[in-house]
Parts: C-alpha cells; structure tokens; sequence
C-alpha cells in the first residue's frame, strides 16, 4: 500500500502568508505541489510568510530533500517569517536546520500554540 502525503492550503492563508500542513511520508510530488504556490505569491507580493504544519510525518524521500533544498537556495532569502509548527523534538531542530535559508526569522511552535503562529506571521 503506497504512502499517501496530505498537502493541504491552510485556510487563514491570504496575501504573501501561506500555511500549508503536511502529513504522511513527503516525495518530491508533493513539493511539486507547494512550489507554484511560492512561486505565484513571490511573484505578486516579492516576500513570502510561511507556517508549515507537520502532523504524523513518516519520512521524506531523498528525492524531496533534493529538491526542496534546490527550491529553498532559490527563494527563501525573500521569506520573511517561518513558522515551522509540530509537537516531534526534530521539527524543532528542522527550524534551527532552516535558519540559514531563510533571510529573516524562523521558530518553532508547538501544536497549541497554532493560533500564536499566525498571530506571529501576520504582525
């Protein structure tokens, strides 16, 4: 039985702030899903605000490493905010891991304090 990823556009979504969760075992489909979206926001507004929310992820595929990392080199210099929200000790460390990609400021939320994400990204 396949894996199946839930790439799912959070409603509170508007402007250049993007939410997106994210469920299952990540492939490069997935990010292939995501990326346009990026792209399009980037393109309209030239920053980008973005909360990805992680429940019960099983893995990434090397493959979505790859491109993830290529896609993150190209454009995240233009993000402003991220908000990486997840209750797992590595989500945490997957923060601190995006930092150097990301031109302004990441953190960690945990799953209660989803509402205090937004709050934060939409200051």
């Amino acid at each position: 039985m396949a894996q199946a990823i839930h790439v799912r556009t959070l409603d509170l979504s508007e402007g250049n702030v993007l939410g997106v969760r994210l469920q299952g075992r990540l492939t490069a489909e997935d990010c292939a899903q995501i990326f346009p979206r990026i792209e399009s926001i980037l393109e309209e507004y030239g920053t980008l605000r973005m909360l990805i929310e992680l429940k019960g992820i099983r893995g990434i595929t090397p493959e979505a490493i790859w491109e993830d990392l290529k896609f993150d080199v190209r454009h995240f210099r233009a993000c402003e905010r991220l908000a990486i929200v997840g209750d797992a000790g590595w989500e945490s460390w997957l923060a601190t891991l995006s930092k150097p990609f990301v031109a302004g400021q990441v953190r960690h939320f945990e799953p209660a304090e989803l509402r205090e994400a937004w709050a934060w990204l939409k200051l």
